[in-house]
């Protein structure tokens, strides 16, 4: 479960169909004594979300190739090309601060099955050299 979305009075929690099931069924028993109701259901056939990342020191930037090449079952990357150089020495530009010797940039869209795009998006949020935008979550029908 994840609430994605908390208003005065209603909260949207993404959830499996076996937990809103389960869900609904106790809140249906305990109607007049919990003072919460299901108001709407949505199936999520996917969700997506877009990303940046830059890195200036080789281990770095292996770690984030490593972690983007271990995607969840089904999830893909799209528009993903790294852009990583590495330089012999540290050279300037044109007399002001020098040029780093490694440094790697990326920018991207991840998109699959919610539960995939999700997991991966809690695993990257605690990536400080990695930019998120919030998941987009597309619906049935």
């Amino acid at each position: 479960m994840r609430a994605i979305h908390v208003e005065e009075d209603r909260v949207h929690i993404v959830m499996s169909e076996r937990t809103f099931r389960i869900l609904d069924q106790a809140l249906n028993n305990r109607k007049h004594e919990v003072p919460l109701k299901v108001i709407s259901k949505k199936e999520i056939v996917r969700a997506h979300f877009n990303f940046t990342y830059a890195a200036y020191a080789k281990r770095f930037g292996d770690e984030l190739k490593n972690l983007f090449g271990k995607l969840p079952e089904g999830v893909r990357l799209e528009g993903y090309q790294p852009e990583e150089i590495e330089r012999e020495t540290k050279d300037t530009t044109a007399g002001y601060a020098p040029l780093h010797k490694y440094e790697i940039k990326a920018k991207g869209r991840v998109s699959g099955p919610a539960k995939g795009v999700i997991d991966f998006y809690d695993r990257l949020e605690h990536n400080a050299l990695v930019e998120l935008e919030e998941i987009e979550l597309e619906f049935q029908g």
